[in-house]
């Protein structure tokens, strides 16, 4: 004789079971968000113009450190003015904040508008997310006959590898029309950027384009670059050239 065992469903077990798979939504973002907006806790305070910030140092210090570092000796509660020779407009400066303090980008058309600006600021106060996510939108903008030359130069001066490399790109497909447009003349004051648009334009003409998929690091595109070092977490700020270097000194 053979027993059988009949199971039989139980409600009551398999809603706890999956019960117990829901998890609350993280908050983290959103908490440390409020203690911005409530100040509560705050140790320095910024002006900028005629508007005040109030932040706290320990959050800086890890998310924009060189803002951190401009009230690292200056006692708690300090009032420090940001409206020295660069200046920065105080819905920039929010913006930045809130981004540090909970990843929180301005709305698109925002964002669209004032990615140049937003990239400055991130630049200069060590903000190295939302200086990628500003590249990215200024990339996503497009590139322009009349804006190429003058993309080049922004580009070189805020150490934008991505944005340097589209705008080259662009050149390189319309170079004539480049030449011909008002930003032109202003670029060809920078010889050592003329010389590298000059060795673009070859690299095209012998098929020595950098490439998006390859083993060799010096012709790797720059996403290809940044997702390698992120891979090894390692810092994906800077030029092609500290890129490309930072990236043979961690596979060697």
């Amino acid at each position: 004789e053979v027993g059988l065992q009949v199971l039989k469903n139980n409600p009551s077990r398999d809603y706890a079971f999956k019960a117990s798979l829901w998890k609350p939504s993280p908050t983290l973002g959103k908490d440390i968000l409020r203690l911005l907006e409530s100040g509560d806790l705050a140790d320095v305070t910024f002006t900028v113009g005629l508007e005040t910030f109030s932040a706290h140092r320990a959050v800086l210090a890890s998310r924009a450190p060189a803002l951190a570092d401009l009230v690292r000796d200056t006692p708690t509660g300090a009032v420090v003015s940001l409206d020295d020779g660069n200046r920065i407009d105080p819905s920039i400066f929010r913006s930045l904040l809130r981004f540090v303090y909970g990843e929180e980008l301005p709305p698109p058309e925002d964002l669209k508008r004032d990615a140049r600006a937003l990239l400055e600021a991130a630049n200069r106060f060590g903000c190295v997310r939302l200086k990628l996510a500003a590249e990215s939108a200024i990339v996503y903008e497009g590139i322009a006959v009349s804006t190429a030359a003058e993309l080049v130069l922004f580009a070189e001066a805020h150490d934008c590898a991505l944005l340097k490399e589209v705008a080259v790109d662009f050149f390189v497909d319309r170079a004539a029309e480049v030449m011909a447009s008002e930003g032109w003349s202003v670029l060809t004051e920078s010889a050592s950027t003329v010389l590298e648009l000059t060795e673009a334009l070859a690299r095209r003409s012998t098929s020595l384009e950098r490439e998006e998929t390859t083993d060799d690091i010096e012709r790797m595109r720059v996403v290809t670059l940044r997702r390698k070092l992120d891979d090894k977490n390692l810092e994906v700020d800077g030029s092609r050239t500290i890129l490309v270097k930072r990236l043979k000194t961690a596979s060697s």
